[in-house]
């Protein structure tokens, strides 16, 4: 194998392998591996590799074998060897080793030398190490903002700045690439705002030096002049390590929050319009997250609710808001948690009041709907409500006025007949009920005597009579003028007729004193049983009201029970001749014209106007006027009809005279609450002007305060067309129902006709003197004129004058009469046209 002095050569190598830290080894190009250092013994079986023959590439990781093989080849050309390799240990595991070679000799020579060394400490910790530059690159790649380190600066300010790393971000952030970054650091310098900067190094220092060897923070913002896009603004965060040698190694991680602050600043300013019109609007706003919990109140919820939004705000919604219904007093579920619950608007029923946090009740009207984000998730709700108590109070008031008398508080006609339709009802299933129909006796006297407002006075005492005498469950209302209605629910004929007594009997007996002179009235009273076989509410009214005439024809203050056999009711039923006789008028055209003057308050103001009064002839040709006739065609629903014939009557009798148009300011038709909103006769009027080829603008018709507020919808629509059509609209006995300025705004009105209770004594009575200026300031402020009505004398009409009204209507202004009579007063004999009285009074 080999000679005895290569032998003693190994020997000595031995010895000397022994004090080396490497694995020394030989090898020659034929025989192959042929010595191994002692101190193989402490990695590798050393003995059983050579007693076994095996072979040394064996003890070569599988994966190494190829590139030792492959490096032995080189090296025979090079004479050198090296590569790291894994090698099988003794422990039956592979560690890797550095292996070094050199051929000894020239390239003739087969002997090699050579070392190992375990290089797997180094190995380990080398691929450990890159792996955490792995981790960091993925993690600076990963940040929002770009990174940069610098190195070194001293606690006492020695040093430079220099840039030894940057993130890969740089050239989206910054608009350079890392490489030109890390090459000239000045360039970022150059485009930071030195005032910005002027601050950061100090501080870096003064950290330093406050707290040396400590790990330091610092946050700053900079403004940055981007090489493409303009100025940005940068948000940075600094981080200081201690160094072993003093110096601190500072790491900055720079973010563009350009957007982000443009966002903040846009959502601040939102968040301000937001609140600003919260706090402005008149409804109560109230927010919550999605576990309906308080977050927001605006100011009109505080006031409604009691709570701040700092007191409210993390509580349940229903604790800040707790609602309850009026109706039954139990509580209400918040809309909001409704809402919340299933995803949808909700709305709060009706009837529904918060207590507030000093136990009052306020009536609210409320919904809520979610608030969703972008993609449609819940993530709290809103609350809108606001205080109804007023609505509420004015609509009850205004139901009240609509179902009441205004003078004395009771029931009103068309609430009276709604009662006794349900008495009805109620008697055709077995419950006897009694209607009585009162009509005072002698009230004409007080009225003549003292004044109307010792008989409005009057009609209040004796309302307050009424109401003493009867049940709980009894009605009692006025029916109009001096007459009443009662209906005595559940009362059989006798109880009724003792109950009606008793009333004509308190009734006689009450003493009413006015100006120190006592007054006394009688009431007579029709009574009419109601059954099975009882027809509708107007019958019973009719027979009812028959009944009470026959009382008072039979001596007054007594009372008269209607029956089916009743002949003397029979003929009062027949002795309602104005019913045939309205018809024969309607049918006919019989109406007589007449008219009264209205003049401008001021003269030479205006032209002269005039209002169109009804006559009607009776059986014997004698006039009556509309006292006489009209309760008959309200009552028997014939007022519409003689409307129509009124209008068309009136517009012919024009048309047939044009120079009379031409010389007056406007001819007023007064119309029946039948008519108004009633569309027949709506196309009636408009088929007669457009066939008679008249000019709507010499026209005005008016209408009632009591018919207007009867149906104010249909009423507006219809007096709009006549508008359309250019007439204008009056209405007629302004400021006698507490209603009269709640829809003057909205009533297309052109003309208010001041009623004439307050013109007769508006400079006796300051009330009436201030209703009659207010009605008149209300009316020019909506663009309306304002006619006196029943100015009876000099006194009134400079009363009224010196108010500012606009026209003057009444005895002292000028009298009533047959229609041509009257045109020739104002305008002179050649305009009216040379008819005779009786044609120019029949229409």
């Amino acid at each position: 194998m080999s000679t005895t002095s290569e032998d003693q050569g190994r020997v000595d190598l031995t010895g000397l392998a022994e004090h080396l830290p490497q694995l020394l080894w030989s090898a020659t190009r034929d025989s192959g591996l042929d010595w191994l250092g002692p101190r193989w013994a402490e990695v590798v079986d050393v003995a059983a590799l050579r007693l076994d023959g095996r072979n040394p590439l064996d003890l070569v990781h599988p994966q190494d074998r190829a590139a030792l093989v492959e490096a032995w080849a080189a090296g025979e050309a090079s004479g050198r060897l090296g590569l790291t390799i894994r090698l099988l240990v003794a422990d039956g595991g592979y560690r890797r080793f550095a292996v070094d070679g050199r051929r000894a000799g020239d390239a003739a020579g087969d002997r090699w030398f050579g070392s190992c060394v375990d290089v797997t400490a180094q190995h380990e910790a080398a691929e450990e190490l890159l792996i955490e530059r792995s981790r960091w690159e993925l993690l600076t790649a990963s940040t929002p903002g770009v990174i940069v380190a610098f190195e070194p600066l001293r606690p006492d300010g020695v040093g430079e700045l220099n840039i030894i790393y940057a993130s890969e971000r740089c050239e989206e952030i910054l608009g350079f690439s890392r490489e030109e970054v890390l090459s000239r650091p000045q360039t970022l310098r150059d485009r930071m705002n030195p005032e910005d900067l002027a601050d950061v190094i100090p501080a870096m220092i003064a950290g330093a030096r406050a707290e040396p060897q400590e790990r330091l923070t610092l946050e700053y913002d900079t403004r940055y002049e981007h090489p493409t896009r303009g100025e940005r603004m940068m948000e940075s965060r600094a981080v200081g390590a201690p160094m072993p040698d003093g110096t601190y190694r500072w790491q900055v991680t720079v973010t563009d929050a350009t957007e982000q602050r443009a966002a903040r600043a846009a959502l601040h300013a939102e968040k301000e319009r937001a609140e600003v019109t919260l706090a402005s609007i008149g409804d109560a706003v109230i927010t919550t997250d999605a576990h309906a919990r308080v977050t927001y109140l605006n100011p009109v919820a505080e006031g409604l609710t009691g709570w701040t939004t700092d007191q409210a705000e993390g509580r349940p919604v229903d604790e800040v808001l707790t609602l309850f219904s009026e109706s039954t007093g139990e509580p209400v579920e918040s809309p909001a948690i409704r809402c919340l619950r299933e995803g949808r608007p909700v709305g709060l029923a009706s009837h529904t009041a918060l207590r507030d946090r000093a136990g009052r009740l306020i009536s609210v009207e409320d919904s809520s709907a979610p608030i969703r984000d972008a993609h449609g998730v819940v993530l709290g709700a809103v609350l809108v409500f606001h205080d109804v108590s007023d609505a509420k109070a004015l609509t009850r008031a205004l139901a009240h006025q609509a179902s009441h008398d205004a003078l004395t508080g009771l029931v009103n006609r068309t609430e009276f007949e709604r009662h006794l339709n349900t008495a009805l009802d109620d008697a055709r299933h077995g419950i006897p009920s009694a209607v009585l129909y009162l009509d005072l006796d002698q009230f004409k006297v007080v009225n003549d005597s003292d004044g109307h407002v010792a008989g409005d006075a009057l009609l209040c005492t004796l309302a307050g009579v009424l109401q003493s005498q009867v049940r709980a469950t009894d009605t009692v209302a006025r029916l109009g003028g001096d007459e009443f209605g009662i209906i005595l629910r559940g009362c059989a004929e006798e109880q009724a007729v003792g109950l009606a007594q008793n009333l004509c009997d308190s009734v006689a007996a009450e003493r009413f004193e006015w100006e120190h002179r006592v007054h006394r009235v009688g009431v007579s009273i029709g009574l009419v049983s109601l059954g099975r076989e009882s027809g509708t509410a107007a019958e019973v009214l009719r027979v009812a009201d028959s009944a009470c005439y026959l009382a008072k024809e039979a001596g007054r203050g007594r009372l008269h029970v209607a029956h089916g056999d009743d002949e003397r009711a029979r003929r009062r039923h027949g002795e309602l001749g104005w019913v045939r006789r309205l018809q024969d008028v309607i049918e006919h055209h019989e109406v007589v014209l007449w008219a009264q003057p209205i003049l401008p308050a001021r003269a030479g103001e205006d032209l002269p106007s005039l209002e169109i009064l009804l006559r009607l002839q009776d059986d014997t040709g004698r006039l009556a006027a509309p006292g006489e006739f009209l309760p008959a065609a309200e009552r028997y629903q014939m007022a519409g009809a003689l409307d129509r014939v009124v209008v068309e009557s009136t517009l012919r009798w024009f048309a047939e005279r044009p120079q009379v148009l031409a010389q007056i300011r406007t001819c007023s038709i007064n119309l029946s609450g039948d008519s108004v909103g009633d569309s027949e006769t709506m196309t009636f009027i408009d088929g007669l002007f457009d066939e008679l080829g008249l000019d709507g603008e010499h026209f005005c018709f008016e209408v009632t305060e009591t018919a207007v507020i009867a149906d104010l919808e249909d009423t507006s629509r219809f007096l709009g067309t006549l508008r359309a059509r250019g007439c204008q609209v009056a209405l007629d006995d302004f400021g006698v129902g507490l209603s009269s300025f709640s829809y003057l705004r909205t009533l297309p009105v052109d003309v208010l006709k001041i009623d004439g209770t307050f013109v007769r004594r508006v400079r006796e009575d300051p009330v009436d003197e201030v209703m009659v200026r207010s009605i008149h300031q209300v009316g020019h402020l909506l663009g309306k004129r304002t006619v006196a009505e029943y100015v009876e004398n000099d006194e009134i009409r400079r009363a009224v004058t010196e108010i500012g009204v606009d026209l003057l209507q009444g005895f002292g202004v000028g009298r009533p009469g047959p229609l041509a009579q009257v045109i020739e007063e104002l305008l002179g004999a050649d305009l009216a046209g040379s008819t005779t009285e009786d044609d120019a009074a029949r229409g």
